[in-house]
């Protein structure tokens, strides 16, 4: 992942984007606008190829390591720039994968949850926030896949994101636990849209009245928990078809089938 390497710029420099964001008589708010601006910009590569599993799951699956496939995923500016706009100091958050997206919510959030199965990945973010003076005490991170972590997961928060492992049905596990723990008026973000499952997630959540559209960009979408999520009633639900059924059903009517 990566991202322009002056979010500064659009504000006439560092000064300007502090206090835009955050009033320029909070020093400590400042330097932490600051910090992200610098920490995005010289971030190291932290995922390989086979970023969703551990080095050892590599070789044992895939019959081999991926040292040598070093490669940023890109997380796009808009959805980095939306999140900083969004977490609060007095926030909770959680999120499964990591990337960029956990430099923001570790500089700017109260306490935050980053799960993922990759201890390479984790290791290398802890040592480097902790080299760059980023208190790494109020950074939870549990390495195990999200679908065993999430049911003990008991605190509440303010955003959640998914941007964890990527295979079908893991985002949606994410999605569900999240939300329940997500307080009301909290801030579900879904990143890859343009993967059919999680884009038909997205689709559901546009059309559900427990939740209200808040953000988009090209590959992500937020949404705003505003109903009880917990006790929907499923004939009320929206359940909307995905393109390639909606394709599949015309055809079928066109040939007489």
């Amino acid at each position: 992942m990566t991202v322009r390497p002056a979010l500064a710029d659009e504000y006439g420099g560092c000064d300007n984007l502090c206090e835009h964001h955050l009033g320029s008589s909070n020093v400590a708010s400042r330097l932490a606008v600051h910090d992200i601006q610098k920490l995005i910009r010289n971030c190291p590569h932290l995922h390989r190829r086979e970023t969703e599993i551990s080095a050892a799951t590599s070789i044992s699956v895939l019959g081999r390591r991926d040292e040598d496939q070093s490669c940023l995923h890109r997380t796009e500016d808009s959805l980095l720039e939306f999140l900083r706009e969004t977490v609060k100091p007095d926030h909770q958050t959680i999120e499964t994968g990591c990337g960029l997206s956990t430099i923001v919510f570790s500089v700017l959030a109260r306490h935050h949850v980053c799960i993922t199965p990759n201890r390479e990945e984790t290791d290398l973010m802890l040592g480097y926030l902790a080299q760059n003076g980023i208190d790494t005490r109020k950074l939870r991170v549990i390495t195990e896949d999200s679908a065993d972590a999430l049911p003990s997961v008991k605190d509440r928060f303010q955003v959640g994101l998914v941007d964890g492992k990527h295979a079908y049905p893991w985002p949606i596990i994410d999605w569900f636990y999240i939300s329940d723990r997500l307080l009301p008026d909290g801030v579900m973000v879904l990143d890859d849209l343009g993967l059919e499952h999680i884009g038909r997630l997205d689709g559901f959540l546009r059309d559900d009245a427990n939740w209200r559209a808040a953000a988009r960009g090209r590959r992500w979408a937020a949404h705003r928990k505003v109903g009880d999520v917990r006790h929907s009633v499923w004939h009320l639900q929206p359940l909307r078809k995905s393109p390639r059924q909606i394709a599949r059903e015309l055809a079928r009517r066109l040939i007489g089938r």
